[in-house]
């Protein structure tokens, strides 16, 4: 009865120190306790072919400030009608090249119309008082002569021949402004261009202010943008200026054409307009940036083509004595087909391309 609970007991000690055992064992097992050991030694790393070396210097090149801007056409205009009409054709679309005087949109034109036959039915009639009220003042006029009539009847003729003259005068005026009215029917291009957007459609009643048609010249395109004081209050017109429209990956001179005398209050900046040259391919509103040069600076460039990336990491292999060594970089702006190079190589080190 007394032997059980003593073996019992037994169990419970030594098993815990059986696993414990057990777990060293493991632990030295994994650790390379049981395996020969590698003595340590230098292992000489095996020659790695390259081609292209490049040797990293720093260069002296402008600095410059860059300011976003937009493109703007400095000849733009809104199309709308100086009468209340319905409109009738419109014919052109948003996008369309158009010269000037081409017709773009035709109102209806009954009234005026009917206006101008009005006017033209009025001259006929005044001409006709005219000319008989000229032909009474030139009877009354030989009859006073000789003294058949007396110098009232005369004055009489004379003052209705002047009426007449001048009612006429009055109507050719009347035809006029009918005339101006139904020009007003048919709108025509102030400038030639392209058309930007179209506002309105066959069948809209159109009243005189309301914009119908917005063109603009695209060789009138200039780059806008609002430049810091300390800057713009150095450029003169005419300056040459960098262009940058980061769209179309391009970068192009332009010449500083306007400086608002008037700076803005809230940026503490200066709207400043840039000429360049037409290009086909630019639209009003894209978004472009101003490079201004505000003086010299020293920087690290190398081609593009001996960056290497690694996932968001960008890097350069390092060639040194027929050894590559892979160098992680921090790269700053893009000067054409180089690279600046933040940090991570020194002058005089040399990049290379390993032959794959």
């Amino acid at each position: 009865m007394t032997s059980q609970p003593i073996t019992h007991r037994i169990k419970i000690l030594v098993m815990p120190l059986v696993a414990i055992a057990v777990l060293l064992l493991a632990i030295a097992w994994l650790a390379g306790a049981f395996k020969d050991k590698v003595e340590p030694a230098v292992v000489a790393a095996k020659d790695m072919p390259y081609q292209a070396a490049f040797t990293v210097e720093r260069q002296t090149l402008d600095d410059f400030e860059s300011f976003p801007a937009a493109l703007q056409a400095r000849d733009a205009t809104l199309v709308s009608s100086r009468i209340l009409a319905r409109i009738e054709t419109i014919n052109v679309r948003a996008g369309q090249l158009i010269e000037k005087g081409d017709v773009l949109i035709t109102l209806n034109s009954t009234d005026l119309d009917a206006r101008v036959s009005q006017a033209k039915a009025q001259i006929s009639a005044v001409k006709a008082r005219a000319d008989e009220a000229e032909r009474n003042f030139t009877r009354v006029k030989e009859l006073q002569s000789q003294g058949l009539v007396s110098k009232s009847e005369l004055d009489n003729a004379s003052a209705s021949a002047r009426q007449t003259k001048a009612q006429l005068i009055g109507a050719k005026q009347a035809l006029q402004e009918a005339e101006s009215a139904l020009a007003y029917a048919t709108i025509k291009s102030p400038i030639s261009g392209r058309v930007v957007d179209r506002l309105a459609e066959p069948g809209d009643m159109a009243t005189p202010g309301q914009t119908l048609l917005s063109l603009y010249n695209p060789s009138s395109l200039q780059v806008v943008a609002n430049i810091r004081e300390s800057i713009a209050l150095d450029l003169t017109v005419g300056d040459s200026v960098k262009i940058k429209i980061d769209s179309l990956q391009e970068i192009l001179d332009g010449t500083v054409g306007e400086i608002v005398p008037a700076a803005d209050a809230n940026a503490r900046s200066f709207e400043v307009k840039t000429d360049i040259k037409f290009n086909p391919k630019f639209l009003p509103g894209m978004f472009a940036r101003v490079l201004v040069t505000t003086g010299k600076v020293e920087r690290t460039l190398v081609p593009q083509e001996y960056l290497r990336q690694f996932g968001q990491m960008d890097m350069v292999w390092v060639a040194n004595n027929q050894q590559l060594t892979r160098r992680y970089v921090r790269l700053g702006r893009t000067f054409g087909d180089k690279v600046e190079i933040i940090s991570g190589l020194d002058p005089n080190e040399a990049i290379a391309l390993p032959v794959e």
